[in-house]
């Protein structure tokens, strides 16, 4: 489901796989669909990860917690 940031964050390769927040009978599609081939899901999985590690790099996270942390702090 569309939800968030969800959308942005995947592979564009991945994003057809996303559904309109409200289409619930969309969603229990591709639901049933992940269930039941194992091998897309193991393709899914490897993309979302390699799309994470090379657009969301740990300490680049971390250095933007932190400073969006610590701008609340400060106020």
């Amino acid at each position: 489901m569309d939800v968030g940031d969800v959308g942005v964050m995947l592979p564009e390769t991945n994003r057809e796989l996303v559904c309109a927040n409200e289409d619930v009978d969309a969603f229990a599609s591709e639901l049933r669909q992940l269930c039941s081939d194992g091998w897309l899901r193991k393709e899914i999985g490897a993309k979302n990860r390699e799309h994470c590690l090379a657009c969301y790099p740990r300490a680049g996270m971390i250095a933007r917690y932190d400073e969006l942390y610590r701008g609340g702090i400060r106020g």
